[in-house]
């Protein structure tokens, strides 16, 4: 499909949507977790909660609490991370977790907010708006039996509160409020990265499964701030995260259909090991190997690398969305470009 359909639902059918809250991980941890605001633990109303875990059983302010649960509705904050919604503190997966629930929109403000430059081009801010709403809505779709949708860093999307949304994003999340990327009627895996370095991957590059809506395209995000990057470890430190003993040579085997590093052949004092590249970024670091496109060479004790682009590479590239807003091109443009095949309703 060439262009986009975009079919405005009747008030009575996007009632619920407009209601709809997002469940957010904003924190998980095995340490003392103190948050602002009034909780409800067990029948105890609490403010400034001070909560830990201990084993099976849920601490909080020095007494346990019964079914591991404090939970309340109000204003919060934590580690400078503010909004107005709903809290729980709960022992999940061996640790405390905190899950904050917050209005859709409001929620997709703080992300663009978070994952975005001040300043950027209104059509930019309208496609991140939309890419970030269809997301969190497949996310939730897919959602297993975690208490909570989303996490608030990286692996799912950046989100820090709601106290600094310039009034830009505010405009661009409400002039695109409800408007959802949908393939076969269902919201689509709507990934996004920041730096594509000229040309975005497929889904089965970086996942091993493709998707019709996330294909191999030109991306104009050459002015981005991470266009070229170089980063360094020492040899021993990079083998010993590679379990290979020293590391000796790290030989790229491998290109997929975006000219990305598939996969290298790590050489090391005790042994040689294949690994993909997505795997070498996980195991390295994101912040150290910030994308697939690299090359890299030993340099007397160091492993240097030299990289173009930022993120996974999929989807819509937040620089490439400013490069195509500053050309004219409007925020469903942008997505058309980026999401091929999808539609946006």
């Amino acid at each position: 499909m060439s262009r986009f359909v975009i079919v405005i639902f009747s008030l009575l059918i996007a009632a619920p949507s407009s209601a709809q809250t997002v469940r957010v991980r904003l924190a998980k941890t095995t340490k003392t977790l103190h948050l602002k605001g009034t909780l409800d633990c067990a029948g105890r109303k609490v403010s400034g909660p001070r909560a830990r875990a201990l084993g099976s059983r849920l601490q909080v302010n020095g007494s346990s609490v019964a079914k591991g649960l404090c939970k309340g509705a109000g204003r919060f904050v934590y580690r400078g991370t503010a909004w107005d919604g709903g809290a729980e503190l709960r022992l999940y997966g061996g640790a405390l977790i905190l899950v904050a629930s917050i209005d859709m929109e409001k929620y997709i403000a703080g992300v663009v907010a978070a994952e975005l430059l001040p300043g950027w081009p209104v059509e930019a801010l309208k496609a991140m708006s939309v890419a970030a709403r269809s997301y969190t809505l497949w996310r939730i779709g897919a959602r297993s039996k975690a208490p909570f949708d989303l996490t608030a860093d990286v692996s799912s999307q950046v989100f820090r509160g709601l106290e600094r949304v310039p009034q830009p994003v505010r405009d661009a999340t409400r002039a695109t409020r409800r408007q959802v990327l949908r393939y076969k009627g269902k919201p689509i895996s709507a990934y996004y990265h920041a730096c594509a370095a000229g040309r975005t991957a497929t889904a089965g590059e970086v996942w091993g499964k493709d998707q019709p809506y996330l294909q191999s395209v030109v991306s104009p995000d050459l002015a981005c701030n991470r266009i070229n990057w170089r980063a360094a470890m020492h040899v021993k430190v990079a083998g010993k995260k590679l379990g290979v003993g020293e590391l000796k040579e790290l030989r790229i085997t491998g290109f997929t259909v975006s000219h990305r590093v598939k996969e290298l052949q790590a050489v090391g004092t005790k042994k040689t090991r294949l690994i993909s590249a997505q795997a070498l970024r996980k195991v390295l670091g994101w912040a150290v190997l910030r994308s697939a496109d690299f090359t890299a060479e030993i340099k007397g004790r160091q492993l240097v690398i030299h990289g173009h682009g930022s993120g996974h590479g999929v989807g819509m590239s937040q620089w490439g969305a400013k490069g195509l807003a500053e050309r004219g091109k409007s925020y469903t443009q942008i997505l058309e470009h980026y999401y091929p095949g999808a539609k946006l309703r």
